[in-house]
């Protein structure tokens, strides 16, 4: 790590992370760690004291912990959602019912009759809003697991994971998109 300081600029590796004439310096513990080996980062004490004046201090990033169980929604999607006729009652309420029992990377190992006994429905009506949501795209059959199949969440309405596994997603799928259009475009020149 290089770190430089110049008046009240103080640069680490190359990038400019902060400019202040008070001489806080936000950082994370890694960075601190490997910033304290160089004269002129210290602690920030809890009450500031006047002869530090002109020190460069750190202060600790304070990460904020979501302790309930959360899945990201598009707007757009959501959009999509509201808007489709097709998409009320059971269908919207199995959707939501869905959303809540998401799991990493937007996997679902759910049996559509603990759903039925869950949202007091008859399975007929589980399957047949399975069956909808699967032909809008919103629902996704994957592999099976056991005797049960496994579903996912379409990554264009939600994502329960990592930013980067959702980039990665989303980009593997433009991917397989592109190659399907390239063969798509091959079968018609044949």
């Amino acid at each position: 790590m290089i770190v430089t300081i110049n008046g009240n600029s103080v640069t680490i590796n190359g990038n400019n992370h902060f400019d202040s004439p008070k001489g806080i310096l936000v950082m994370t513990d890694d960075q601190r760690q490997e910033a304290s080996s160089h004269q002129g980062f210290e602690k920030a004490p809890a009450k500031p004291n006047p002869s530090d004046k002109g020190k460069w201090v750190w202060e600790p990033i304070k990460k904020t912990t979501i302790t309930e169980r959360y899945v990201l929604m598009f707007q757009e999607a959501l959009d999509v959602v509201s808007r489709d006729p097709d998409i009320s009652g059971d269908s919207l309420r199995i959707w939501m019912q869905l959303l809540a029992k998401l799991e990493d990377k937007n996997w679902l190992h759910v049996q559509q009759s603990q759903i039925a006994v869950a949202m007091n429905m008859r399975t007929s009506h589980v399957s047949r809003a399975f069956k909808q949501l699967l032909v809008k795209g919103f629902l996704e059959e994957g592999p099976k697991v056991g005797r049960s199949k496994s579903y996912r969440i379409s990554p264009r309405f939600a994502w329960k994971g990592y930013g980067e596994d959702y980039v990665t997603e989303r980009h593997l799928r433009l991917v397989e998109r592109m190659k399907s259009q390239g063969e798509h475009l091959r079968n018609l020149d044949k």
